[in-house]
């Protein structure tokens, strides 16, 4: 009777082994992660661990999230929450965290806000300033992404968790205390500046992630070239760039280049918008990161028409075209119906705009 909890022991560091095994190959292998995913999922049942059937459903969710599977990615991260014990706090803010990335994806926004700013409770409360950065990163997202010009917060329940904790003084945070403060108070994109400005704060003081640095940069970035703070932009843009060239972290630079590349276009600086989008496609096409590469081509046939080759922007659209119905159908698979509607929408435009600039050039050649 003695050997029991060994055995059990045994079974459960097995469980965490393939979990870690599923981790390792979220960038790398769908198939190796999902299966080695599953196989721990089967075993924290036959086991009844309600903490390892949380950890392998919140596993999974990440498993689906990085292929676009948006529904099974929904699915294991709302299993996860069910398996959740929110005394556990280290699981409580990786399961907020992950089923919030995809309510974002799904642009279920209020849903992910209220995911995301439970994920920064815990963090808070655990002072994971690290983790806290990500949080200010990833809410100052939703609200930059938000088209309303105010949430209504009194609808979530992490809002009254946080005003809680720090009414209690469990939260020690002078910055989360001041965020907190302002929520109720600012419109969704001064909110969102406030909260990229917080994470940069924290990041400069305590990250050692890189990665996480660079993409806090990117969104201040973006924020002021949407504020047609052009030069401000290019500043977090050029910092974001030399980080990741000097870290090689290559498969960030195509998603940054193409940012600088947009804020170029808007100032009318067509000569270093046409550079950096170029080096953004011949990244993208050399690290195999479909997205950025489909959209370098939209983004280049704008930059085509700008300066006046409307011949190439065609060409360019005409890509494009093709690119996002080969994204379309190999990433989204088990979501055709869900999407169809969307992806028609997106080709029918873009099929108007190739004719609109057929006419012209028609048009020119006529003239001529």
């Amino acid at each position: 009777m003695k050997k029991a909890p060994d055995k059990m022991n045994n079974r459960e560091k097995e469980i965490e082994q393939l979990l870690e095994f599923s981790r390792a190959n979220w960038e790398q292998s769908y198939e190796t992660s999902n299966s080695y995913g599953l196989r721990a999922l089967k075993n924290a049942k036959d086991i009844g661990s309600r903490k390892l059937i949380c950890d392998a459903c919140n596993v999974l969710t990440v498993t689906h999230y990085f292929v676009g599977h948006n529904k099974k990615a929904l699915h294991y991260g709302t299993q996860a929450l069910e398996y959740l014990d929110r005394e556990n706090k280290n699981q409580a803010l990786s399961v907020y965290n992950n089923l919030g990335m995809v309510y974002f994806r799904l642009y279920e926004l209020e849903k992910c806000l209220d995911c995301y700013l439970k994920s920064l409770y815990y963090s808070a409360l655990l002072q994971m300033n690290e983790k806290i950065s990500v949080n200010l990163t990833n809410i100052g997202g939703v609200y930059w992404e938000s088209k309303t010009d105010k949430f209504e917060h009194k609808n979530l329940e992490s809002l009254t968790l946080l005003k809680d904790a720090l009414e209690a003084g469990e939260i020690a945070s002078p910055l989360v205390r001041n965020l907190i403060s302002q929520i109720d108070k600012l419109s969704n994109q001064d909110l969102a500046y406030e909260f990229f400005s917080s994470a940069l704060e924290m990041f400069e003081e305590h990250s050692t992630n890189p990665r996480l640095y660079a993409n806090v940069l990117q969104n201040l970035g973006l924020w002021n070239s949407a504020k047609r703070n052009f030069e401000e932009a290019q500043a977090y843009f050029r910092k974001a760039t030399q980080i990741t060239e000097k870290l090689q972290l290559h498969f960030l630079l195509p998603n940054i280049y193409l940012s600088s590349a947009k804020n170029f276009l808007d100032m009318h600086e067509y000569e270093h918008a046409f550079e950096d989008c170029r080096k953004a496609i011949i990244l993208a096409w050399k690290y195999k990161i479909r997205e950025e590469f489909t959209n370098g081509f939209f983004l280049m046939s704008s930059i085509h028409q700008e300066r006046g080759r409307l011949k190439t922007a065609i060409s360019s659209l005409h890509v494009h075209c093709k690119l996002t119905h080969s994204l379309y159908v190999d990433r989204h698979t088990d979501e055709l119906e869900l999407l169809q509607e969307q992806y028609e929408k997106k080709i029918k435009d873009l099929s108007l705009e190739i004719d609109r600039l057929k006419v012209i050039v028609n048009a020119k050649q006529t003239e001529e």
